[in-house]
């Protein structure tokens, strides 16, 4: 076997690995063919990496952008002379918007009561579905919800998870929930509630 290292700007890639299954004594000419062989991977893998990291730092832009939007459109609504519901409304609304789901609500997290209760619930596919301001849910039937705001990471809920929480199917089933995305909502350095955007489909 004859091993070739892979090298670009003295940057160390790998190495190629040249291999006989019967006795074979590698000539100069064979070495030499070999290392302008490595030479032209080397590139290769190079200019790939290049390639797939300007179009991850593009995605990545592009991705900045729309957050930023996002923030510059939110900031505009609180910054307006409205009601509390009103932004509310308006912020689901520019969040339903960006991430296409079907509906988002905002919720109060109360730790010490053990149950977030409702701010907001807004659809726009289903607006007879949403629940009504001040709706409660005690958090001892909702373990993945608890975790979120106990953890500070997001959580995913799909209603085809066969491992998903009985409470958490109920809750999905009955609001024709098939997907969720829940994120915590954080002020400074505390949880205060949760924002989920979700996706709705009539069964």
């Amino acid at each position: 076997a004859m091993g070739l290292p892979l090298i670009v700007n003295e940057q160390k890639l790998g190495a190629a690995i040249i291999g006989f299954e019967i006795g074979h004594i590698f000539t100069d000419e064979e070495i030499s063919r070999g290392e302008q062989v490595a030479a032209q991977i080397a590139l290769a893998i190079a200019r790939a990496k290049s390639f797939a990291h300007a179009q991850e730092s593009a995605k990545a832009l592009s991705q900045r952008n729309s957050e930023l939007s996002i923030l510059y459109q939110a900031s505009q609504v609180i910054g307006s002379a409205l009601t509390l519901d009103d932004v509310l409304q308006q912020i689901a609304s520019i969040l339903s918007n960006a991430l296409s789901p079907s509906g988002c609500s905002i919720s109060l997290w109360y730790p010490e009561q053990d149950y977030i209760e409702t701010l907001l619930d807004y659809s726009r596919e289903f607006p007879e579905l949403t629940e009504k301001k001040g709706t409660r849910y005690n958090l001892k039937d909702y373990p993945a919800t608890r975790q979120v705001l106990e953890t500070g990471q997001p959580s995913r809920l799909s209603l085809n998870d066969p491992m998903l929480d009985p409470g958490e199917r109920i809750y999905m089933q009955k609001d024709e929930i098939t997907s969720m995305l829940m994120l915590p909502l954080i002020t400074g350095q505390r949880i205060s509630g949760l924002i989920e955007v979700y996706e709705e489909s009539i069964f």
